[in-house]
């Protein structure tokens, strides 16, 4: 990942996801701050889950909230276990993917969420869990800076406890090579700006990353520098 892909991306994705935005944006403002987690707060996460391509968790529907209720209940009965056990708000994935007592909160945190039975059927009656994209999107909410989403096409087959650990030290890695990018081309621009000067302010470093692979692992490759150029050039009276 180097700056000037993931700059590129970061437009295709603010462009062609743009409600994706506006769910993020909305659970923001609903659950923002302190992320403090009231059945009401784990209600927008289910309907930003939902929104956000999760399709086996229901949309709401009228006022039939049975499920909805359900599943709340559900994620209000795992905080009471293991919300205790997240990384201080400030935590980023930065400063602590090289810890290893990270890496076992993670994986035990994203276990318990991917196996959590959310009280609900599916229309052929089977219990409905979470699921490994809903609990990592799940702990992205809780802590956007540290702990990275991924859907379908981004985590492959990959889906265990262990396989998301070693995917946030793989995103980890890729932030300190575009850290190092950063500091050799943009002078006296500090890696947490980085939002900003990207247009990106409601992301993190950590979905600046997400919507980078979004984008990658759909077919988009970044424009060479050359057709940049060449295309700046026609501003040129």
């Amino acid at each position: 990942m180097r700056l000037c892909e993931l700059a590129q991306a970061c437009y295709c994705y603010s462009v062609v996801a743009s409600r994706y935005d506006k769910a993020y944006a909305k659970l923001r403002e609903t659950t923002r701050p302190g992320m403090a987690m009231q059945e009401g707060d784990w209600r927008a996460v289910l309907v930003w889950l939902s929104e956000w391509g999760c399709r086996h968790i229901p949309a709401d529907k009228g006022k039939d909230t049975t499920n909805r209720d359900a599943e709340s209940l559900a994620l209000k009965g795992w905080a009471k276990v293991y919300l205790r056990e997240l990384p201080s708000c400030d935590s980023t994935l930065l400063e602590c993917h090289a810890s290893n007592r990270m890496s076992e909160v993670a994986g035990r945190l994203y276990e318990s969420l991917e196996k959590l039975d959310l009280n609900v059927t599916n229309r052929r009656g089977k219990p409905v869990k979470l699921g490994p994209t809903a609990a990592a999107k799940v702990l992205f909410a809780l802590r956007p800076r540290l702990f990275a989403p991924w859907d379908r096409a981004i985590r492959s087959k990959r889906e265990t406890a262990s396989d998301y650990v070693v995917y946030l030290r793989e995103v980890a890695k890729d932030l300190v090579t575009l850290k190092h990018d950063a500091c050799k081309k943009v002078s006296s621009m500090e890696i947490d700006d980085l939002p900003y000067r990207l247009g990106r302010p409601g992301s993190t470093l950590v979905k600046l990353a997400d919507e980078y692979y979004w984008c990658v692992h759909r077919g988009w490759k970044p424009l060479s520098a050359a057709r940049l150029v060449d295309w700046q050039n026609w501003c040129v009276t």
